[in-house]
């Protein structure tokens, strides 16, 4: 079956640790996903400008920009959707990441299952919300253009 004309969803994984990006890409790549790494909050922020990938993987414990930080950066201009995946299982560190704008936490070592399932989710939440919007749009669209006041049909 050829797939190549399907869109395969971009994921931005954010690491410092190259390894950890790395086997990322390894894990998801085969899942049909554009895998996409960044090193640095930083680099995520540009990459999620650049390519605006479908969902991001992000680390919390990072040098310079954290996950914390950079989490609450991409809030300011952005709806997609956010796993951070971490060490820290504390349950208030958990409801803070959530609390800044996660979608989903997954501790480490995450199951490669767990998190493509958490990913495929997203997505799908992500697409419907979207899919939503687009018909409310359309619909003011055609109420507003479509509309004639009963007194210009006499």
């Amino acid at each position: 079956m050829d797939t190549s004309n399907k869109h395969k969803p971009k994921i931005l994984v954010i690491d410092d640790d190259y390894t950890a990006t790395e086997l990322f890409r390894i894990l998801l790549e085969p899942a049909n996903y554009t895998v996409l790494t960044a090193n640095s909050g930083e680099q995520g922020l540009e990459l999620i400008q650049q390519s605006a990938p479908d969902l991001v993987i992000l680390d919390l414990l990072m040098p310079g920009m954290d996950g914390w930080q950079t989490c609450t950066e991409i809030r300011k201009f952005s709806h997609i959707p956010i796993i951070i995946i971490s060490v820290i299982t504390a349950s208030d560190v958990i409801a803070k990441a959530l609390n800044l704008g996660a979608d989903e936490y997954l501790p480490k070592p995450v199951s490669p299952n767990m998190l493509i399932a958490s990913i495929n989710n997203l997505l799908r939440r992500a697409n419907s919300e979207k899919l939503t919007r687009s018909k409310s749009a359309l619909g003011e669209l055609t109420n507003t253009s479509n509309h004639i006041p009963l007194n210009h049909l006499v």
